[in-house]
């Protein structure tokens, strides 16, 4: 299995510079106050069916993370142990999942990616908190029993995208967690992908993440 698509600090810029727009997207009335999305809103606008190379499918309730976000032992870690658990460190007005799986036989990336809701300066709160806990957990941290040896950024700093993985130990085995976390306005996106074979290639592809983005600025 491979998988051909890197996620590498040049595409990250594409992605933001090919789709600013997207970014300021989730159109509104600029002479109102912005309304937070409700979970029907965010069902419209997450992605589903085939895109790009990916199946986008609704997640079982039974499979949905519990809301209550991890901790970590280090308490500046506590983001970033929310994310391993699948949930943000501040609580969503609303949220929906969706799981990534490629058409492709021969990509072994897989993941998925959740909308999250918030009042705009709580979105802006959670990307501020993710990039402090980022450049401060460099050194390992323990949450729920498992421990996180390394988070390594991944591109340039940008206050409403980042990107990085996170290096851990399951049952004795290393795992490469990645992460891609976008605000558009008052909306938060998290793509999580993990590639087995070819770690460092475990990002969900930039085709995925602009496509949707786009979705979020129609």
């Amino acid at each position: 299995m491979k998988n051909t698509t890197k996620f590498t600090p040049v595409l990250i810029g594409v992605v933001l510079l090919g789709c600013a727009a997207c970014r300021g997207g989730v159109a509104s009335d600029e002479k109102t106050p912005p309304k937070t999305l409700t979970t029907r809103q965010l069902d419209q606008v997450v992605v589903s069916g085939t895109v790009k190379g990916y199946r986008a499918d609704e997640v079982p309730a039974k499979d949905v993370p519990a809301p209550d976000p991890l901790t970590a032992d280090r308490h500046e870690c506590d983001p970033i142990a929310a994310l391993t658990g699948g949930v943000l460190r501040v609580k969503p007005k609303a949220v929906v999942y969706r799981s990534l799986k490629p058409v492709d036989a021969e990509n072994a990336t897989v993941g998925n990616v959740w909308l999250s809701s918030y009042a705009d300066r709580d979105a802006e709160r959670v990307m501020a908190d993710l990039d402090t806990a980022v450049d401060k957990c460099a050194e390992p941290f323990t949450t729920a029993g498992l421990t996180y040896r390394s988070v390594q950024r991944v591109g340039s700093r940008d206050a409403d995208l980042m990107a990085f993985r996170l290096t851990g130990e399951i049952a004795r085995r290393k795992i490469t967690m990645n992460y891609s976390v976008v605000r558009t306005k008052g909306l938060v996106t998290t793509f999580y992908g993990v590639n087995t074979l070819n770690p460092e290639n475990g990002m969900i592809p930039a085709a995925v993440i602009e496509a949707q983005l786009e979705r979020l600025a129609d």
